[in-house]
């Protein structure tokens, strides 16, 4: 849904963007990886990390998308948050 309203790059044209998921997976939790990973080939949109996905993990999702953006941006401003539901 994220991809389709607020989270899709078209409402910002003049502002260059990449949108990323970020997910904690075990890797023993075949089904959701392998979920996740056709989810990523289609829209090339999602790190996956191998922990539990859980509020007291989120450190490790700060990790995750700090050394990608170091590794795979030239931004001056980083957002990330979080979708309750």
């Amino acid at each position: 849904m994220i991809r389709e309203c607020w989270g899709n790059e078209k409402y910002y044209k003049n502002f260059p963007m990449k949108r990323i998921f970020i997910f904690g997976v075990e890797k023993s939790d075949t089904k959701n990886v392998e979920i996740l990973q056709k989810e990523h080939a289609e829209f090339d949109d999602i790190l996956l990390g191998d922990f539990i996905d859980h509020f007291h993990n989120l450190t490790f999702k700060d990790s995750i998308i700090f050394t990608w953006a170091e590794n795979h941006c030239e931004s001056k401003f980083l957002f990330k948050g979080r979708i309750f539901n």
